[in-house]
């Protein structure tokens, strides 16, 4: 009897204390208990072929004296300048034998079986001598189109990539594709680890789900902090969305300048609001801009006004994006940084003696923007921590941080294949202020942002890595603002946390 353990699509990064490697650390405790025969892992192991990433796992991989095969993943083999560091930590004999198994990991790293490959395959398809052949890999094939590799005697097909789990039978086999380990993109559930087993010659499968990626590792206090600070965003319908707050008990509302807090009705329903027990309000303003040729911010006089304006709605915090200024520019020392730094200084500083906290939105990559220097400032980690700490100390005040919004850093190719969204938590967490999530979907040019969620866990933005980091407090706890634009979906996305924290 064989018993294997599947890991698949970890996306690893360099960043350490990421969910990823909390979740790691987990499976490899897991499979200690298990016991398993072997393990496999279908690719992906790190997020974009960091060597460090690669060695480290290997190092842990070989640490719990667990025979194991390794195949990479398309991510993995996004290192270009490092390619011999990294398939020397990634890569393994292609054949693992066990007594009643022969376990073939093949290279559909680049989604195409090569000729080596498809040769080791025949020979073992020939010689098995009666044991069950195992075929995994990183991007599954499609069985169902006719493009398939059924041309041998295999019984388990095993692969991840698509991050969620799928299965397809044939008359003589199965094939088993994994959500897998990583806590950003595990679709339709939490991380898990999977295991088969082979017994009076069927396989089974269990899979061991990463509970600490999901609301059920909150206790009652956790559940009703979170409730606290669940907030909604104005991103249209502003007074009826104001109004479900105060009859839904929801705490934290976020008004937009430009799209709400003007609207006709407002005043009178943020009153009843608070009268309800509303306690924080926040103003997202609009991009903050240079003009192309000098250092001077276009329109500053409206900025300003917006201000004004936010703070006799008694605003309690602010948003202000990543300044809408190419990279190029926006040097440290630069006269475009210092201009950005002493025009906020100038609105900001009043503010922030009335109490008022700010946040700095973290951007992300618009279609058809470069991805060099004349892109704008904003989309990195370390870009938006910098600039915190220089606005911190530019205005000698505490209460600025970090406003992440998970869909930016997922919708932010293609520095999201190499800093993915838990890497923002770890970097910025502790200078949160507060947070906006929303879904996102691939379509024909890009991403759209600021869709609603239909479930905690996908399709491409899951939570499970933030449920992590918010429970072992790598993330500040601060308002959380559901940032959908059709109102219905956005009720929908505010019912299904509140749902998950009952």
């Amino acid at each position: 009897m064989s018993r294997l353990a599947l890991i698949a699509d970890l996306h690893l990064s360099d960043i350490p204390g990421t969910s990823q490697w909390a979740c790691f650390s987990w499976a490899l405790d897991v499979i200690r208990r298990n016991k398993p025969d072997a393990i496999i892992v279908a690719g992906d192991v790190t997020s974009c072929g960091q060597v460090f990433a690669a060695r480290q796992f290997r190092k842990r991989l070989e640490g719990i004296n667990i025979p194991f095969i390794i195949t990479p993943g398309n991510s993995d083999m996004r290192a270009e300048t490092s390619m011999s560091g990294l398939l020397e930590a990634l890569v393994t004999p292609k054949k693992l034998e066990l007594d009643d198994a022969v376990i073939l990991a093949l290279d559909l790293s680049n989604g195409a079986l090569c000729e080596n490959d498809v040769a080791l395959c025949e020979k073992e398809f020939a010689s098995s001598g009666g044991k069950k052949i195992i075929i995994a890999t990183h991007q599954p094939p499609d069985f169902q189109g006719g493009r398939h590799y059924k041309t041998g005697p295999f019984t388990l097909f095993l692969a991840g990539h698509r991050h969620k789990d799928d299965v397809i039978y044939g008359d003589d086999y199965a094939v088993h594709v994994v959500r897998g380990l990583d806590p950003d993109k595990a679709s339709g559930g939490p991380p898990c680890l999977s295991f088969f087993n082979l017994s009076h010659g069927k396989w089974t499968r269990h899979d061991e789900i990463f509970a600490g990626g999901s609301p059920d590792v909150f206790d009652d206090k956790d559940r009703r902090e979170f409730m606290e600070l669940l907030g909604i965003s104005c991103m249209d319908e502003p007074v009826d969305t104001m109004k479900h707050a105060g009859d839904h008990s929801i705490r934290c509302v976020e008004v937009r300048s430009r799209e709400s807090m003007f609207s006709s009705g407002l005043a009178e329903a943020i009153s009843s609001w608070r009268d309800s027990g509303g306690r924080v309000l926040s103003l997202h303003m609009p991009g903050l801009q240079l003009c192309p040729d000098t250092a001077s911010v276009i329109n500053p006089a409206a900025w300003q006004y917006l201000i004004e304006s936010g703070v006799k709605l008694g605003i309690n915090q602010l948003t202000v994006h990543a300044p809408g200024v190419p990279v190029s520019r926006m040097k440290t020392g630069s006269q475009a940084r210092r201009a950005v730094v002493q025009f906020l200084a100038r609105c900001l500083v009043p503010v922030l003696k009335k109490g008022i906290i700010i946040g700095i939105e973290n951007m992300h990559v618009r279609n058809g923007e470069p991805f060099d220097e004349r892109r704008n400032f904003g989309y990195l980690p370390d870009e938006c921590l910098e600039f915190i700490r220089e606005l911190k100390k530019e205005l000698g005040h505490n209460n600025i941080g970090a406003m992440i919004d998970t869909g930016h850093a997922r919708n932010n190719r293609p520095f999201s294949k190499r800093i993915g969204v838990s890497d923002w938590y770890a970097r910025l967490g502790k200078e949160a202020v507060g947070y906006h999530v929303h879904q996102v979907k691939n379509e024909k040019g890009g991403m759209t942002n600021h869709l609603g969620f239909e479930g905690l866990y996908g399709p491409l933005v899951s939570l499970s890595g933030f449920f992590w980091a918010w429970k072992t407090g790598q993330l500040r706890h601060a308002p959380v603002f559901v940032e959908v634009r059709d109102m219905a979906a956005r009720l929908r996305t505010v019912k299904l946390l509140h749902d998950a924290m009952a």
